[in-house]
């Protein structure tokens, strides 16, 4: 499996918001490597901006991600991650037609951003699977080389008490004051 993206797509958002509007409202899902904001529609009302937010943590890229339908400056953002679909760069002339197709659009988002959630969570899954096993694994043979250690250890020590004891009484004989021998 490749990597990743730990990237969200923003649609949606306020034009009045600013980059540390912004970075500060995701903050809270976890680490903000990087935040791209642009201008995607302006209008009589101002229009909106879209923003690519890059996360540090997988965690935080997911708990961005429950953050789609949250009301942000008065607006309703949406929250997918990048790639899924193409930011809109609307002009004026197209924005009336787009408003009809806006609810069938919105729908159509949110089930891409669905489907694209439930992979990303089933290869979450089969990750974090791997890893414990792994993990267990690494321990099992751990284990196994400790009780080797132990067991070489205690064959080591147990002979050099044997050779220290043996070696102790030729050394207490040969070297007794209370010997036989005079001088």
């Amino acid at each position: 499996m490749g990597t990743l993206s730990l990237k969200i797509q923003v649609l949606n958002l306020s034009p009045r918001l600013t980059l540390a509007d912004v970075t500060n409202f995701f903050s809270y899902c976890g680490t903000v490597d990087n935040i791209q904001i642009s201008r995607t529609t302006e209008g009589k009302l101002g229009g909106s901006q879209s923003a690519l937010v890059t996360f540090r943590q997988p965690y935080a890229f997911q708990t961005a991600l429950l953050l789609n339908d949250a009301i942000v400056d008065g607006k309703p953002i949406c929250v997918l991650p990048a790639g899924v679909l193409p930011i809109p760069i609307i002009s004026d002339e197209d924005q009336t037609e787009k408003k009809k197709e806006g609810f069938v659009g919105k729908r159509h988002i949110a089930s891409r951003g669905a489907e694209m959630l439930s992979k990303i969570e089933i290869e979450w899954e089969e990750k974090r699977r791997v890893v414990v096993e792994q993990t267990i694994s690494g321990i099992g043979a751990a284990e196994e080389a400790a009780k080797r250690v132990r067991a070489r250890l205690s064959d080591v020590v147990e002979k050099a008490c044997k050779f220290a004891s043996h070696l102790g009484t030729t050394v207490t004989h040969k070297f007794n004051p209370n010997s036989t021998k005079q001088k």
